[in-house]
């Protein structure tokens, strides 16, 4: 499909950006970081130029190497990446955008992985804040939250608050997502991880 509309299209017509942004979310999705990163550079790059830098379009290619980057273990290219994106995303889209928050919670995400739990859990306290002001009660999103910030707290042995977010993800996802979901499976092992003496 790709060859098809940069043949017929041009390499840098939108359509054809599309589908190679398309591209490299799957390549990251079957864990080809490396060939990902390759052609969301690309994407970024051109996108940058044709539709500026604060075009939400050029602002989601950021985050899309960002996480590409993160899933090559390249942790502080990636925070660096996420920040950026972040700030952008924020000053052009609001705090309050579902890209923002996405890209906030993935910068949550790679700060505890580099070990920065308190800094990773401020984040996941404030994607939640805003996710139980701006959805519905009984989005998945909201039980992810508190399934990302169990998960801080619990690195930082904070056992008992942990367990209250896990429960209430633990929750949450099995009426929004139902009990075979992974992430609910992967907050029921946090659980009776949590509720073990």
């Amino acid at each position: 499909m790709l060859a098809i509309k940069s043949s017929s299209l041009g390499p840098e017509h939108l359509e054809t950006l599309k589908i190679r942004n398309n591209l490299a979310l799957a390549l990251n999705g079957h864990g080809k970081c490396a060939e990902a990163e390759q052609e969301h550079r690309i994407v970024s790059a051109v996108r940058t130029r044709i539709l500026g830098p604060d075009h939400p379009d050029t602002l989601r290619s950021r985050g899309n190497l960002a996480s590409a980057l993160f899933g090559q273990d390249r942790h502080a290219e990636a925070e660096k990446e996420f920040r950026a994106a972040l700030a952008a995303e924020e000053r052009v889209l609001g705090s309050e955008h579902p890209s923002a928050l996405n890209n906030r919670s993935n910068l949550s995400a790679v700060l505890g992985t580099q070990g920065k739990y308190a800094e990773a859990e401020k984040e996941d306290r404030m994607v939640l804040a805003i996710r139980e002001r701006i959805l519905r009660p009984g989005h998945s999103d909201i039980f992810i939250s508190c399934y990302n910030l169990a998960q801080n707290l619990e690195r930082q042995k904070k056992q008992g608050e942990a367990l209250q977010f896990a429960r209430r993800a633990l929750e949450g996802m099995m009426k929004a997502l139902g009990d075979g979901h992974s992430y609910t499976q992967n907050a029921k092992a946090m659980v009776n991880r949590l509720e073990k003496p």
